[in-house]
């Protein structure tokens, strides 16, 4: 293993403060037209500027997508960037953190369009050092409407 060292002429503490910055106004944006998600086979996903989520009824992703055990809340980060191919028909990337079982994390694309929120599931080896990649492109697996 070696580790590579990049000497910084910025204040560390102001890059760190600026990129949670970043995150912020991401989940705001990711909020703005409401919080509130559902989906007739999904359940329903409330996502709060606070950082904090509430997912019930997703019993048809379990196990496949969220761990069993894993509740129904848990921590969102907007903590994911996108590749230069799937960012031209993705708008970002999170993790949900859920609080229940071992505090599984869970990733997904997503796509907003009005009111229609498309998620793709980031199986693990899409991402590395926060970057989403996926050759093949990726495939939207849930669908959900926003309700305001």
């Amino acid at each position: 293993m070696s580790y590579l060292f990049i000497k910084h002429d910025k204040d560390v503490q102001a890059v760190v403060a600026a990129e949670e910055r970043k995150r912020l106004s991401k989940l705001a944006e990711f909020t703005a037209g409401g919080e509130r998600f559902e989906s007739e086979g999904n359940g329903v996903l409330i996502v709060t500027k606070s950082t904090r989520f509430t997912w019930v009824a997703y019993g048809a992703l379990t196990p496949a997508i969220i761990p069993e055990g894993a509740g129904e809340t848990g921590s969102i980060s907007m903590d994911l960037y996108l590749s230069p191919d799937l960012a031209a028909s993705w708008h970002g990337a999170f993790t949900l953190r859920f609080d229940g079982g071992t505090r599984p994390a869970v990733r997904f694309a997503y796509r907003l369009d009005g009111d229609q929120l498309s998620l793709a599931w980031l199986p693990p080896g899409t991402t590395s050092n926060a970057i989403v990649s996926a050759p093949d492109g990726l495939t939207a697996a849930i669908t959900m409407t926003r309700y305001r």
